[in-house]
């Protein structure tokens, strides 16, 4: 959907990423392997497994997709590490693991840092991923302009609901 030729190219077709966290722990026992593209069969049987468990997930919410796959593949921390330099495996930049969520690392990553006009954004200022890198923008922009834009941007939805409903729009009816 992102290439403007895709329709052309690959018409009726679509591709789906699911990605989740596995525990370095499960796959680490490989990350010598002579020869990283093929890792042996243990590794593949544990990759397949975690994989058939995602698509699972996936189709138990979009049922429609279950007999539609042509093509499945499967990367584990040790793609990331292989590929990313990522030392434990770590999807998108800092590690995603418990303690990335607790209150004190959520106090300090933030958009602002010691130096003047230096400002941070994208997934590691927030959470990892596109909802994280938008929500990383928007803490930024909200240092940058010293506002608090959520507030801002749930105060204009809220005031387009009112005047929506004021029209008579929206699913209520106005008496």
């Amino acid at each position: 959907m992102k290439d403007p030729n895709w329709d052309k190219e690959f018409p009726k077709r679509s591709t789906c990423e699911v990605v989740a966290v596995a525990p370095w722990s499960w796959f680490k026992q490989w990350v010598n392997a002579k020869d990283p593209i093929h890792r042996g069969g243990e590794y593949e049987k544990l990759k397949a497994a975690v994989g058939r468990a995602m698509w699972r997930q996936v189709v138990e919410v979009f049922p429609q997709l279950e007999a539609r796959v042509q093509y499945l593949e499967v990367g584990s921390p040790l793609t990331n590490y292989d590929y990313l330099a990522a030392p434990h495996g770590e999807l998108y930049g800092a590690n995603h693991n418990i303690a990335r969520f607790s209150t004190e690392t959520a106090a300090l990553l933030r958009p602002q840092t010691p130096i003047s006009g230096l400002f941070l954004t994208g997934q590691d200022v927030m959470t990892c991923g596109f909802v994280g890198a938008l929500e990383g923008g928007m803490l930024c922009a909200s240092a940058v302009l010293h506002r608090q834009l959520l507030l801002d941007l749930t105060m204009a939805r809220e005031k387009y609901a009112r005047k929506k409903e004021e029209r008579g729009e929206g699913g209520k009816k106005k008496s």
